[in-house]
């Protein structure tokens, strides 16, 4: 089921700690990069998003620039719990949310994927581990979408039921620790145009 949009607001569209600058002497953010798909949207699709790539202290972290697995950092429910009390949003459904932005990552990846296959993409001397990567972690993000809906699907009663609220914690951690132990597998989606960000040391 689609959830009731909370409000509109600035949706970046690919919000990340890979697309972030930040001020390690305040441990603030300095500033948000890479806006070429943003539009105006239901504020918790970027919430959702960062759950795709969030890594919980001390499971394995996706990629070295998305660091979350470090100590230091708190878990996606305690992120969660701050976005709520500052912003007096209802969580209870951000589960679609995650379900939406892995599928949509799958996708993007896929198209990546199969540009590659057809020569598309141009000589960009992308090694066999690396294409594999992108055909591995296309299917990790449908799964992960997947097991995002059934946790979903599976919460029927209302917030009140704090039986089935720490069952659907419960699930989501299990769930969590799986996709995180494959998150090393997410394809580098900054070549989905075909070239790198301006600043990429790799170059285009």
């Amino acid at each position: 089921r689609m959830p009731v949009q909370q409000g509109v607001s600035i949706a970046h569209g690919d919000f990340r700690f890979g697309n972030v600058l930040t001020d390690t002497s305040s441990g603030r953010i300095a500033a948000v990069l890479d806006w070429e798909l943003c539009t105006l949207g239901d504020p918790l699709a970027d919430v959702g998003y960062v759950g795709v790539y969030w890594a919980d202290p001390g499971t394995q972290q996706s990629r070295p620039n998305d660091p979350t697995g470090i100590e230091g950092f708190p878990a996606y429910s305690e992120l969660l719990e701050r976005y709520a009390a500052k912003t007096g949003r209802d969580l209870s459904e951000i589960d679609y949310y995650i379900a939406f932005g892995s599928w949509r990552l799958a996708v993007i990846s896929e198209g990546v994927y199969a540009r590659y296959l057809h020569g598309a993409m141009g000589d960009q001397g992308i090694s066999d581990d690396q294409l594999n990567a992108f055909k591995i972690g296309t299917e990790v993000l449908a799964e992960s979408a997947l097991e995002a809906m059934k946790r979903l699907c599976t919460t029927t009663t209302g917030p009140d039921d704090e039986h089935q609220a720490r069952v659907h914690r419960s699930s989501r951690r299990v769930a969590a620790g799986r996709i995180h132990r494959r998150r090393h597998d997410l394809p580098d989606v900054s070549t989905r145009f075909g070239t790198r960000h301006r600043g990429d040391p790799r170059g285009p």
